[in-house]
């Protein structure tokens, strides 16, 4: 019950001043006592006659208590008690009605505010004082029926007022697992938007960076042609610029035109696998940057996310290559181990007339896109240079999904 009055309490414990129903509660109590001043039959033939004043004075002592009984319900419950109790005292049975009324709404107000095992003590002490004054006030038995009405109203008020409240717990429980919910599908939502465009991303980068490094690599084989005026080389070169410019425009083509199509695009191009392995290392080879193949064990099929995932760690490893590395010195191991195939690649690092790296530092994306990947399927890779000057990338991709293994680039 603590545990679920703290969830509730902006709304359980609802303290605020409703000005119509509050006024209107209040009003309609206190105009009780007057009904003894119209209604003759209402008195016993033995009470002395009732006078205006003193009507109004209980009026008032109602009224004005039950409008500020949500913001004081025990000191008001407690107030209008004290109040039906000394008016039994002093002879008043037929005002003690109204106040007995009133009591009960105090009750009720307590018992929505107030936790159930709270609400039911006050109910008991309420009962408990009514019983008393009744049993002081009048001969006979506190068996009898008469004797038993206060307990009835209290009963009633006390069960009236943990039903409201009950019913306001609900409301809010349900309330608030509907916010939840629709925060959890807007973090859903954002995660999966921040999921895809990190894809399109890697896709983009995949495509292009390699292309432009086919591009980069044929423009500078034409560039020294002209100079020896080897134009025959030359023209051979340019053509494979054009043709390596004319695939990167496909591949966008074909992604923008898939990021554009509505639902599941399932005519789209199957992905890349290490069946197209030769054709990517066939454009490196007209580009006089020819890459040395070994293939290790026994070749077996792939899923599909790991095939893909193979070939991307490969294309990467191969634009690196061609970028910094020593054309025609590039080696690539593809190991079919028991438990997982293993992509190496090798090359020595290209150095200026002085012997050190050439100071052209990428943005660093494409290693990150590659970490990402081979992670994404429990992968490892291990990328760095070596003693000798030599680059080496080597990633472990399962054939079945395990535990995510660790990565690691070494600078």
């Amino acid at each position: 019950m603590a545990r679920e009055h703290a969830l509730m309490g902006p709304l359980t414990d609802d303290r605020r001043f409703h000005p119509v129903i509050d006024t209107l509660v209040a009003f309609i109590a206190a105009s009780t006592p007057f009904l003894y001043l119209f209604v003759d039959e209402l008195s016993g033939p033995d009470s002395p006659p009732l006078t205006f004043s003193t009507v109004g004075a209980v009026a008032l002592l109602i009224g004005g208590p039950l409008l500020v009984r949500r913001r004081y319900p025990f000191a008001i419950l407690a107030l209008l008690l004290l109040a039906s109790v000394g008016v039994s005292i002093a002879g008043g049975e037929e005002l003690a009605i109204p106040l007995q009324i009133a009591t009960a709404i105090a009750l009720f107000t307590v018992a929505t505010i107030e936790p159930r095992k709270t609400a039911v003590t006050a109910g008991a002490i309420s009962a408990l004082v009514a019983i008393v004054v009744e049993v002081m006030t009048e001969s006979g038995s506190i068996t009898q029926l008469d004797s038993l009405d206060s307990m009835l109203w209290t009963a009633c008020a006390v069960a009236a007022g943990d039903a409201v409240r009950s019913r306001r717990i609900s409301m809010q429980v349900l309330e608030e697992r509907a916010v939840r919910a629709e925060a959890t599908r807007e973090q859903e939502a954002r995660a999966r938007v921040a999921d895809e465009r990190l894809r399109i991303a890697r896709e983009l980068h995949d495509i292009v960076a390699h292309h432009i490094a086919v591009v980069n690599i044929q423009a500078g084989l034409a560039e020294r042609a002209i100079s020896r005026n080897a134009h025959e080389t030359a023209a051979t070169a340019i053509i494979q610029v054009c043709e390596a410019a004319r695939l990167a425009l496909d591949d966008l083509s074909a992604l923008l035109h898939l990021l554009r199509t509505p639902g599941d695009a399932d005519d789209r191009a199957p992905a890349p696998g290490l069946a197209q392995v030769t054709r990517l290392l066939a454009t490196y080879a007209r580009s006089d940057n020819y890459v040395q193949l070994t293939t290790r064990g026994e070749t077996r099929p792939l899923d599909a996310a790991v095939d893909l995932t193979a070939y991307r760690v490969i294309q990467e490893s191969l634009t690196n290559a061609s970028k910094h590395g020593i054309p025609g010195q590039t080696h690539l191991t593809l190991s079919f181990e028991p438990t997982d195939l293993v992509v190496t690649v090798t090359n020595p690092i290209r150095s200026d007339h002085h012997g050190t790296p050439p100071s052209r530092p990428g943005t660093g994306f494409g290693m990150i896109g590659l970490l990402e990947r081979v992670d994404a399927i429990r992968g490892s890779v291990q990328a760095g240079r070596l003693a000798d000057g030599t680059f080496k990338v080597e990633a472990r991709i399962p054939y079945a999904l395990a535990e995510p293994a660790q990565s690691e680039f070494i600078p």
